[in-house]
């Protein structure tokens, strides 16, 4: 599961006789160069399945439907049925949260130079593989690249943040923080947003 989930996001490719060998974009978020930005690359990974190039562009720069109402969209208008539609709806959400990309008011906005192809949604079902009706809940790597102790006595974790013109800041967090300790953080820091 782990692996398909790896393929899909574009960290993975499966080659003939060789197995599965890591992508560029993998080595890109592995081993980042100095001023780059590691969550530009996820962010990248989230647009590389084609049904999240379909939920991001209808839900661009709009406020999301909830779950339940995200799940019923799968289902009616991209052919992702039942379960699968719930847990999509699930990981889906929770994607675009761990990223930093749901402000507090539930609007879904790219803050990164990553461009978008934008694709008009259609209501053409989507075919998608789920293998007993399980899928991960955030890109793989993610929560525990950030959140993965480094070695030595450390209690906090400074993750950069690249800004314009060069400039750069640094988030300090403990290193066990979760996801709702995330969600915290960029609901404090929109408050900031004009």
């Amino acid at each position: 599961m782990l692996l398909s989930s790896c393929v899909q996001y574009g960290l993975l490719e499966l080659k003939s006789k060789e197995g599965y060998k890591p992508t560029d974009q993998f080595k890109k978020i592995e081993k980042p160069m100095p001023g780059e930005n590691v969550d530009d690359f996820l962010i990248e990974c989230l647009n590389t399945p084609e049904l999240y190039k379909k939920l991001i562009a209808e839900f661009k720069d709009k406020q999301l439907p909830s779950e339940t109402g995200l799940a019923n969209i799968l289902d009616r208008k991209y052919g992702v049925k039942g379960n699968a539609a719930s847990i999509a709806s699930k990981v889906f959400l929770k994607n675009l949260s761990v990223l930093g990309m749901v402000n507090g008011d539930n609007i879904f906005t790219i803050n990164s130079y990553i461009t978008y192809t934008e694709e008009k949604p259609d209501v053409e079902p989507i075919e998608i593989n789920v293998i007993n009706q399980r899928i991960p809940l955030t890109l793989p790597l993610l929560n525990s690249s950030v959140a993965k102790p480094s070695a030595g006595p450390l209690i906090t974790k400074e993750i950069p943040v690249y800004l314009s013109g060069g400039r750069e800041a640094k988030l300090s967090l403990p290193v066990d923080f979760s996801d709702d300790d995330l969600k915290k953080i960029v609901k404090v820091l929109s408050a900031y947003l004009p």
